[in-house]
């Protein structure tokens, strides 16, 4: 059993290789699954422009979304909120959600999964890899993510 602390320094992955999603979703690794014996994986999208992920469900994890730094849009559901700086919102299992940074300014937010499944090896699956849509809904599903609708902010937008 380790017992001993797992620090991260600030803009720093716990891994010291960042990941990449999408080409535009940087991933710093804050706990990985490992550190927390599959419980969570807690990671950080930062300096981040404009966009998110697309609609997509979480068939195992819960989704905790903290921002750090700008305004982001999330859909959870039928709902739709502006979260700025400090404000954070959880996206449950099962239901149907989204984000995405809204302004050219660079913005960062913390999120945890809970527990972590095989999230974080789906990040490492498919960071620094173009794939195209079909790809990626494939790679998705086989990790328990279910890709259900478009962005909130399409790419002509970002």
């Amino acid at each position: 059993m380790n017992n001993s602390a797992n620090y991260v320094s600030n803009g720093e992955d716990r891994l010291d290789s960042p990941l990449s999603i999408l080409g535009k979703l940087p991933i710093d690794r804050k706990v990985t699954t490992k550190d927390s014996k599959g419980g969570m994986f807690v990671f950080e999208h930062k300096n981040m422009g404009k966009g998110g992920p697309p609609r997509h469900i979480h068939h195992k994890q819960d989704e905790w979304l903290y921002v750090l730094k700008g305004e982001f849009v999330v859909e959870i559901g039928d709902e739709r909120l502006t979260l700025k700086e400090g404000d954070s919102v959880l996206a449950p299992r099962k239901v149907p959600h989204a984000w995405a940074h809204l302004t050219d300014e660079p913005g960062s937010l913390l999120i945890v999964a809970q527990p972590a499944g095989t999230i974080e090896d789906f990040f490492s699956k498919i960071s620094g890899h173009d794939v195209t849509q079909k790809e990626f809904a494939k790679i998705s599903a086989e990790h328990d993510v279910e890709l259900v609708g478009d962005p909130i902010i399409s790419s002509e937008e970002q």
